[in-house]
Protein backbone atom coordinates (compact mmCIF):
# COMPACT_ATOMS: atom_id res chain seq x y z
CA UNK A 1 0.00 0.00 0.00
CA UNK A 2 2.75 2.46 0.93
CA UNK A 3 4.60 1.64 -2.28
CA UNK A 4 1.50 2.34 -4.34
CA UNK A 5 1.02 5.63 -2.52
CA UNK A 6 4.61 6.66 -3.17
CA UNK A 7 4.29 5.75 -6.83
CA UNK A 8 1.11 7.84 -7.09
CA UNK A 9 2.80 10.86 -5.52
CA UNK A 10 5.78 10.49 -7.82
CA UNK A 11 3.56 10.39 -10.91
CA UNK A 12 1.61 13.49 -9.73
CA UNK A 13 4.79 15.40 -9.07
CA UNK A 14 6.15 14.56 -12.52
CA UNK A 15 2.87 15.57 -14.12
CA UNK A 16 2.96 18.96 -12.38
CA UNK A 17 6.55 19.57 -13.51
CA UNK A 18 5.74 18.65 -17.09
CA UNK A 19 2.65 20.93 -17.06
CA UNK A 20 4.72 23.84 -15.70
CA UNK A 21 7.39 23.38 -18.32
CA UNK A 22 4.77 23.26 -21.08
CA UNK A 23 3.14 26.46 -19.76
CA UNK A 24 6.44 28.36 -19.60
CA UNK A 25 7.39 27.11 -23.07
CA UNK A 26 4.03 28.29 -24.43
CA UNK A 27 4.49 31.77 -22.95
CA UNK A 28 8.02 32.00 -24.32
CA UNK A 29 6.72 30.85 -27.68
CA UNK A 30 4.02 33.53 -27.67
CA UNK A 31 6.50 36.29 -26.74
CA UNK A 32 8.91 35.08 -29.37
CA UNK A 33 6.20 34.85 -31.99
CA UNK A 34 5.25 38.58 -31.46
CA UNK A 35 8.86 39.64 -31.90
CA UNK A 36 9.13 37.46 -34.91
CA UNK A 37 5.99 39.06 -36.34
CA UNK A 38 7.61 42.47 -36.14
CA UNK A 39 10.43 41.18 -38.30
CA UNK A 40 8.20 39.27 -40.66
CA UNK A 41 8.77 40.44 -44.19
CA UNK A 42 5.94 41.35 -46.56
CA UNK A 43 5.95 42.35 -50.17
CA UNK A 44 3.57 44.97 -51.51
CA UNK A 45 3.06 44.37 -55.23
CA UNK A 46 1.41 46.79 -57.65
CA UNK A 47 -0.17 44.97 -60.63
CA UNK A 48 -1.57 46.24 -63.90
CA UNK A 49 -5.32 45.71 -63.69
CA UNK A 50 -5.61 44.61 -67.32
CA UNK A 51 -2.49 42.53 -67.85
CA UNK A 52 -1.85 41.57 -64.20
CA UNK A 53 1.81 42.30 -64.83
CA UNK A 54 3.89 43.55 -61.94
CA UNK A 55 4.45 47.30 -62.07
CA UNK A 56 6.33 47.81 -58.84
CA UNK A 57 6.90 46.02 -55.54
CA UNK A 58 7.95 47.08 -52.07
CA UNK A 59 9.46 44.95 -49.29
CA UNK A 60 8.03 45.85 -45.89
CA UNK A 61 7.97 44.64 -42.31
CA UNK A 62 5.56 45.40 -39.48
CA UNK A 63 8.34 47.25 -37.70
CA UNK A 64 8.92 49.48 -40.76
CA UNK A 65 5.20 50.19 -41.06
CA UNK A 66 4.94 51.13 -37.37
CA UNK A 67 7.95 53.47 -37.66
CA UNK A 68 6.59 55.10 -40.82
CA UNK A 69 3.16 55.67 -39.28
CA UNK A 70 4.66 57.08 -36.07
CA UNK A 71 6.89 59.44 -38.07
CA UNK A 72 3.91 60.60 -40.17
CA UNK A 73 1.81 61.30 -37.07
CA UNK A 74 4.68 63.23 -35.49
CA UNK A 75 5.20 65.38 -38.61
CA UNK A 76 1.49 66.17 -38.89
CA UNK A 77 1.40 67.16 -35.21
CA UNK A 78 4.41 69.47 -35.63
CA UNK A 79 2.82 71.03 -38.72
CA UNK A 80 -0.45 71.76 -36.89
CA UNK A 81 1.37 73.26 -33.91
CA UNK A 82 3.48 75.41 -36.25
CA UNK A 83 0.38 76.70 -38.04
CA UNK A 84 -1.20 77.82 -34.77
CA UNK A 85 1.99 79.34 -33.38
CA UNK A 86 3.44 81.17 -36.41
CA UNK A 87 0.36 82.07 -38.51
CA UNK A 88 -2.81 84.19 -37.96
CA UNK A 89 -4.79 80.95 -37.54
CA UNK A 90 -4.02 81.23 -33.82
CA UNK A 91 -6.60 84.03 -33.62
CA UNK A 92 -9.32 81.42 -34.01
CA UNK A 93 -8.24 79.64 -30.83
CA UNK A 94 -10.81 80.12 -28.05
CA UNK A 95 -9.58 82.72 -25.54
CA UNK A 96 -6.57 83.81 -27.60
CA UNK A 97 -8.25 86.23 -29.98
CA UNK A 98 -10.09 87.98 -27.13
CA UNK A 99 -6.80 89.09 -25.49
CA UNK A 100 -4.41 89.54 -28.41
CA UNK A 101 -7.07 91.05 -30.64
CA UNK A 102 -7.91 93.70 -28.06
CA UNK A 103 -4.25 94.67 -27.63
CA UNK A 104 -3.75 95.03 -31.38
CA UNK A 105 -7.02 96.96 -31.68
CA UNK A 106 -5.90 99.43 -29.01
CA UNK A 107 -2.55 99.93 -30.78
CA UNK A 108 -4.27 100.53 -34.12
CA UNK A 109 -6.75 102.90 -32.49
CA UNK A 110 -3.93 104.93 -30.93
CA UNK A 111 -2.12 105.11 -34.26
CA UNK A 112 -5.29 106.30 -35.99
CA UNK A 113 -5.82 108.96 -33.30
CA UNK A 114 -2.24 110.21 -33.73
CA UNK A 115 -2.69 110.36 -37.49
CA UNK A 116 -5.93 112.31 -37.09
CA UNK A 117 -4.17 114.84 -34.85
CA UNK A 118 -1.38 115.24 -37.40
CA UNK A 119 -3.93 115.74 -40.20
CA UNK A 120 -5.87 118.30 -38.14
CA UNK A 121 -2.66 120.19 -37.36
CA UNK A 122 -1.65 120.18 -41.02
CA UNK A 123 -5.12 121.41 -42.02
CA UNK A 124 -4.92 124.32 -39.59
CA UNK A 125 -1.37 125.06 -40.74
CA UNK A 126 -2.38 125.12 -44.41
CA UNK A 127 -5.49 127.24 -43.70
CA UNK A 128 -3.37 129.75 -41.80
CA UNK A 129 -0.85 130.04 -44.60
CA UNK A 130 -3.66 130.42 -47.13
CA UNK A 131 -5.22 133.25 -45.12
CA UNK A 132 -1.86 135.01 -44.81
CA UNK A 133 -1.13 134.72 -48.54
CA UNK A 134 -4.61 135.53 -49.89
CA UNK A 135 -5.66 137.90 -47.13
CA UNK A 136 -8.69 135.69 -46.40
CA UNK A 137 -12.28 136.15 -47.49
CA UNK A 138 -15.04 137.75 -45.43
CA UNK A 139 -17.58 135.02 -44.68
CA UNK A 140 -21.31 135.72 -44.74
CA UNK A 141 -22.00 133.23 -41.96
CA UNK A 142 -19.24 133.48 -39.34
CA UNK A 143 -18.88 130.85 -36.64
CA UNK A 144 -20.31 131.62 -33.22
CA UNK A 145 -22.09 134.73 -34.50
CA UNK A 146 -18.91 136.66 -35.32
CA UNK A 147 -19.08 139.76 -37.55
CA UNK A 148 -16.42 140.37 -40.19
CA UNK A 149 -14.52 143.62 -40.55
CA UNK A 150 -14.64 144.97 -44.11
CA UNK A 151 -11.54 146.61 -45.58
CA UNK A 152 -12.21 149.83 -47.50
CA UNK A 153 -9.07 149.88 -49.66
CA UNK A 154 -6.40 147.67 -51.24
CA UNK A 155 -3.66 148.76 -48.82
CA UNK A 156 -5.81 147.27 -45.99
CA UNK A 157 -6.10 150.56 -44.01
CA UNK A 158 -8.95 150.10 -41.51
CA UNK A 159 -11.22 153.06 -40.66
CA UNK A 160 -10.33 155.10 -37.59
CA UNK A 161 -13.16 153.54 -35.57
CA UNK A 162 -13.57 149.98 -36.86
CA UNK A 163 -16.38 147.78 -35.65
CA UNK A 164 -14.79 145.18 -33.38
CA UNK A 165 -15.82 141.63 -34.18
CA UNK A 166 -17.46 139.75 -31.36
CA UNK A 167 -15.03 136.96 -30.50
CA UNK A 168 -17.54 135.22 -28.28
CA UNK A 169 -16.17 133.78 -25.06
CA UNK A 170 -12.54 134.09 -26.13
CA UNK A 171 -10.07 134.79 -23.36
CA UNK A 172 -6.86 136.17 -24.82
CA UNK A 173 -3.78 136.43 -22.63
CA UNK A 174 -1.40 139.36 -22.98
CA UNK A 175 1.71 138.10 -24.79
CA UNK A 176 3.74 140.64 -22.83
CA UNK A 177 3.05 142.96 -19.89
CA UNK A 178 4.62 146.37 -20.35
CA UNK A 179 4.19 149.93 -21.57
CA UNK A 180 2.05 150.37 -24.68
CA UNK A 181 3.96 152.94 -26.79
CA UNK A 182 2.04 152.68 -30.05
CA UNK A 183 -1.56 151.64 -30.62
CA UNK A 184 -3.60 150.17 -33.43
CA UNK A 185 -3.63 152.49 -36.49
CA UNK A 186 -1.65 155.23 -34.68
CA UNK A 187 -0.07 155.66 -38.10
CA UNK A 188 -0.85 154.37 -41.56
CA UNK A 189 -0.61 150.58 -41.94
CA UNK A 190 0.30 150.12 -38.27
CA UNK A 191 -2.02 147.12 -37.84
CA UNK A 192 -0.98 146.17 -34.31
CA UNK A 193 0.34 147.49 -31.01
CA UNK A 194 3.90 148.05 -29.75
CA UNK A 195 4.77 147.04 -26.17
CA UNK A 196 8.04 147.90 -24.42
CA UNK A 197 9.34 145.59 -21.67
CA UNK A 198 12.68 144.69 -20.01
CA UNK A 199 15.38 142.96 -22.01
CA UNK A 200 15.07 139.15 -22.37
CA UNK A 201 11.39 139.22 -21.39
CA UNK A 202 9.58 136.10 -22.69
CA UNK A 203 6.83 136.49 -25.30
CA UNK A 204 3.88 134.19 -24.55
CA UNK A 205 1.15 132.70 -26.74
CA UNK A 206 -2.07 134.66 -26.39
CA UNK A 207 -4.10 131.45 -26.89
CA UNK A 208 -3.71 127.79 -27.74
CA UNK A 209 -2.66 127.33 -31.35
CA UNK A 210 -0.23 126.03 -33.95
CA UNK A 211 2.85 127.78 -35.30
CA UNK A 212 2.26 128.48 -39.00
CA UNK A 213 5.30 130.74 -39.47
CA UNK A 214 8.57 131.02 -37.56
CA UNK A 215 11.11 132.90 -39.64
CA UNK A 216 13.27 136.00 -40.11
CA UNK A 217 12.67 138.84 -42.53
CA UNK A 218 14.60 142.02 -43.28
CA UNK A 219 11.76 144.32 -42.16
CA UNK A 220 10.35 142.55 -39.09
CA UNK A 221 13.34 140.47 -37.93
CA UNK A 222 12.55 137.28 -36.04
CA UNK A 223 8.76 136.89 -36.27
CA UNK A 224 6.38 134.10 -35.32
CA UNK A 225 2.73 133.58 -36.27
CA UNK A 226 0.14 131.37 -34.53
CA UNK A 227 -3.09 129.99 -35.97
CA UNK A 228 -5.91 129.68 -33.41
CA UNK A 229 -9.43 128.32 -33.57
CA UNK A 230 -12.22 130.08 -35.49
CA UNK A 231 -9.78 131.61 -37.98
CA UNK A 232 -7.99 133.83 -35.45
CA UNK A 233 -4.28 134.57 -36.06
CA UNK A 234 -1.76 136.27 -33.77
CA UNK A 235 1.58 137.71 -34.97
CA UNK A 236 4.66 138.55 -32.86
CA UNK A 237 7.47 140.61 -34.50
CA UNK A 238 10.99 142.00 -33.80
CA UNK A 239 11.99 139.19 -31.40
CA UNK A 240 15.61 138.51 -30.51
CA UNK A 241 15.04 134.73 -30.48
CA UNK A 242 12.30 132.32 -31.53
CA UNK A 243 11.54 129.35 -29.26
CA UNK A 244 9.16 127.47 -31.54
CA UNK A 245 9.30 126.20 -35.11
CA UNK A 246 6.75 125.64 -37.86
CA UNK A 247 4.09 123.07 -37.01
CA UNK A 248 4.62 123.17 -33.22
CA UNK A 249 1.55 123.08 -30.99
CA UNK A 250 1.58 125.73 -28.25
CA UNK A 251 -0.60 126.32 -25.20
CA UNK A 252 -1.90 129.61 -23.94
CA UNK A 253 0.78 131.32 -21.84
CA UNK A 254 3.60 129.17 -23.24
CA UNK A 255 6.79 131.07 -24.12
CA UNK A 256 7.30 131.25 -27.87
CA UNK A 257 9.97 133.97 -28.26
CA UNK A 258 12.21 136.52 -26.49
CA UNK A 259 11.68 140.28 -26.83
CA UNK A 260 14.17 141.98 -29.12
CA UNK A 261 14.99 144.70 -31.61
CA UNK A 262 15.53 142.78 -34.87
CA UNK A 263 14.49 144.01 -38.26
CA UNK A 264 14.60 147.33 -40.07
CA UNK A 265 11.22 148.66 -38.90
CA UNK A 266 12.16 149.14 -35.26
CA UNK A 267 13.77 151.78 -33.09
CA UNK A 268 14.38 149.82 -29.88
CA UNK A 269 13.61 146.60 -28.00
CA UNK A 270 9.84 146.01 -28.11
CA UNK A 271 7.14 143.61 -29.29
CA UNK A 272 4.94 144.42 -32.25
CA UNK A 273 1.76 142.36 -31.74
CA UNK A 274 -1.07 141.89 -34.23
CA UNK A 275 -4.43 140.07 -34.19
CA UNK A 276 -6.17 139.01 -37.41
CA UNK A 277 -9.68 137.62 -37.64
CA UNK A 278 -11.07 136.15 -40.86
CA UNK A 279 -8.14 137.69 -42.74
CA UNK A 280 -8.71 141.19 -41.31
CA UNK A 281 -6.69 143.06 -38.64
CA UNK A 282 -8.43 143.91 -35.37
CA UNK A 283 -7.44 146.12 -32.44
CA UNK A 284 -5.77 143.94 -29.75
CA UNK A 285 -6.52 146.53 -27.05
CA UNK A 286 -10.23 145.75 -27.31
CA UNK A 287 -9.60 142.19 -26.09
CA UNK A 288 -6.35 142.25 -24.10
CA UNK A 289 -5.06 144.25 -21.13
CA UNK A 290 -1.34 144.93 -21.70
CA UNK A 291 -0.77 146.90 -18.49
CA UNK A 292 1.59 145.55 -15.84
Amino acid sequence: MSQSLNLYNFICHKFILIFSELTMASELKKEKSFREKLGTKFRLVLLNDETLSEVRSFRLTLQTIYIALSTLVLLISLLIVGLFVFTPIKRFLPGYADIKGNVEFVKLKNQVSEMEEIIDAQTVYIDGLTNMVTGGEVSSSIEEGLDAVELPSEDRVVPAEPTAPRIGAYYLMAPLKGELVSGFLDRKNHLGVDIVAPKNSPIKATKDGIVISSDWSFETGHSITLQHQSNLISIYKHNSKLLKKNGDKVLQGESIAIIGNTGELTSGPHLHFELWFDGNPIDPEQYIDFKK
